[in-house]
């Protein structure tokens, strides 16, 4: 199920209806203390949140503060921000409060229906509690080496001492396409159109963004030490 949150009980009951329409059970809630309440509800109940769709700016709470709320009760539910800001400052914000996508106001239902498919699909290995890599069961045959991890893509598990690395879905998809593509460079532009799919923007906008995963990337693998930086071109894992 995913839920939409937002004040404005139009956009959100237009977005519950698309969903809907696209056979994804979705319902609404129209300030972040009821929102806050379900989800608990839900939880309690065993019941899986796969998406939270959030407006930044609410009455009574607002989105990021509703994150904070649910990270620091270990509630690792993937949040896609909406926001009628578009100001790059707030990006470190959102990234740091645990989104894994945002979009600006007014929102182009079918851009968003991709977007949350594109989601739901590298996600579909994580836990209930949202992340995209659980437990270490996977096939020793597909593993792979590097750097002190343990890496295995057949079942989206990425460990190190035996202790499973969590990732966000675009963190896990821009890893990927490196180990994918080790020994070349990938550009900024290629992780925009084989992460983002926005094929249609300007991939500029969306550098800083891919920097910041980056950097997330780096400190939860130790990146530093195998994902090299090529300046003002993208990035590469060189081959061993």
């Amino acid at each position: 199920m995913i839920l939409v949150v937002d004040d404005n009980q139009l956009i959100a009951s237009n977005i519950v209806e698309y969903l809907q329409i696209q056979w994804i059970p979705a319902t609404a809630c129209f300030d972040g203390e009821s929102a806050f309440e379900l989800i608990q509800k839900k939880l309690d109940a065993h019941e899986k949140i796969d998406l939270i769709i959030l407006d930044r700016m609410m009455p009574k709470l607002d989105g990021i503060s509703l994150v904070r709320m649910l990270r620091s009760r270990k509630i690792e539910i993937p949040v896609i921000f909406l926001t009628a800001l578009g100001k790059p400052v707030d990006l470190v914000e959102w990234l740091e409060a645990g989104a894994v996508e945002y979009l600006t106001k007014p929102v182009e239902l079918k851009e968003l229906g991709l977007r949350i498919k594109n989601l739901l699909t590298y996600a579909s290995g994580r836990s209930k509690k949202g992340y995209v890599n659980t437990a270490l069961t996977n096939d020793p045959s597909d593993d792979i080496r590097i750097n002190g991890l343990t890496v295995n893509f057949a079942s989206q598990k990425i460990a190190r001492n035996g202790k499973i690395i969590h990732l966000s879905p675009k963190e896990y998809n821009i890893f990927k396409l490196l180990m994918d593509n080790q020994g070349r460079v990938v550009t900024y532009q290629e992780i925009f159109e084989k992460v983002w799919l926005d094929y249609g923007s300007n991939f500029s906008e969306y550098t800083t963004t891919i920097t910041v995963h980056m950097a997330y990337i780096r400190k939860k693998l130790g990146g530093e030490n195998f994902i090299r930086t090529v300046k003002l071109t993208g990035y590469i894992i060189d081959e061993k």
